[in-house]
């Protein structure tokens, strides 16, 4: 990868987030995980205290883990 091509990803990634409740959150129970898709990154965080951070993960590792928390 370039230095231009860094730098591409790196704008792009500045973005704000848009996030997305999980499909599987109970309404009103608080234990909602929530994502939001990135160039090169899925970002997770806790609703409950989307302040405190969250954390990055390598598309390809989301890949991975998505399909084995579905058992496909």
């Amino acid at each position: 990868m370039t230095q231009d091509d860094r730098q591409s990803r790196a704008r792009r990634d500045a973005s704000p987030a848009v996030w997305f409740k999980s499909s599987f959150s109970a309404d009103g129970a608080g234990n909602c995980v929530e994502v939001a898709w990135r160039p090169s990154a899925v970002l997770v965080r806790d609703s409950k205290v989307p302040d405190l951070g969250s954390l990055s993960v390598p598309t390809d590792g989301w890949v991975r883990f998505a399909r084995t928390a579905k058992g496909s």
